[in-house]
């Protein structure tokens, strides 16, 4: 009974774990409110946030809440990956022009 318990409890510290955190502006944007996802992207990317450095760029590339910049999509890419950015995410996947299925959260 009691190594069950800690078979559940490490279980659940390390699906805890592999879950990626939640980036600001992230529900806004898969709601189609762009021009509140670009704001909080921007805000979270100033503060250091990879992802959100890289949901920026994407956004301005694309031109999404704006005319598309792709000089400033450059600057975001460079930053994110700067902040440690690789592309490995299943995030990635979600913006429409990906091929693959946004997973649920």
């Amino acid at each position: 009974m009691r190594s069950g318990i800690l078979l559940a409890l490490l279980l659940a510290a390390l699906g805890a774990r592999a879950a990626e955190p939640e980036v600001p502006g992230w529900k806004d944007y898969q709601a189609g409110r762009l021009a509140a996802a670009r704001i909080a992207f921007w805000q979270a990317a100033q503060n250091g946030d990879r992802v959100a450095a890289f949901d920026l760029a994407m956004m301005d590339w694309k031109g999404e809440a704006g005319a598309a910049d792709k000089p400033r999509a450059v600057f975001w890419l460079k930053r994110s990956a700067e902040l440690g950015w690789t592309g490995r995410s299943t995030r990635w996947a979600c913006w429409p022009s990906a091929a693959m299925a946004c997973p649920s959260r």
